[in-house]
Parts: structure tokens; sequence; C-alpha cells
């Protein structure tokens, strides 16, 4: 192992904790969650309430583009419902 994996393995290290904070905290108390729009990605933010406070999670490309690739699989799913709606006797 050298230095610039340990970097690598720290930094993957303190994104899985953060991830894991955001949907632990929704799971245990489930409030607000939106997408926000950051610049050309995606910003996570789970509402603070009452003692809990306000988490934050700033999309990286790759999580990003997936998401996207999510919303256009089910405007294809809800095209292709529609069809079959209007297609029904």
């Amino acid at each position: 192992m050298n230095k610039n994996n340990l970097a690598e393995i720290n930094k993957i290290e303190r994104e899985i904790k953060e991830v894991d904070s955001i949907v632990n905290t929704y799971i245990t108390a489930p409030r607000n969650l939106r997408l926000i729009k950051f610049k050309k990605r995606f910003k996570l933010r789970l509402r603070g309430y009452g003692v809990l406070e306000e988490k934050e999670y700033i999309m990286d490309d790759i999580l990003t583009s997936k998401v996207i690739g999510i919303l256009r699989q089910h405007r294809e799913e809800l095209i292709s419902k529609q069809k079959e709606l209007w297609e029904e006797k």
C-alpha cells in the first residue's frame, strides 16, 4: 500500500461515514429530504427538526448521473403507462 492508496481509502471512508450519517438520521427520524441543484451537481439536504441538526451531502458527478438516469427511466415508465391507458378501450 502506498500513500496515494491510503489517501484514497481515507477519502472513501469519510464519504461512507457521511452517507451513513444521512441515511441513519433519516431512518431514525424521517423528515423533509430535499434534492437541490448545486452548480452542476445535486445536493441532498435533510432538514433540521427539533434537536436534530440539518445535514447536507454533495453528490459527486457519478452519483448525480445515476440520479438523472433514474429520473429518465421513471419518465419513460410514465410515458409507457400513459400510452397503455390511451390504447385501452
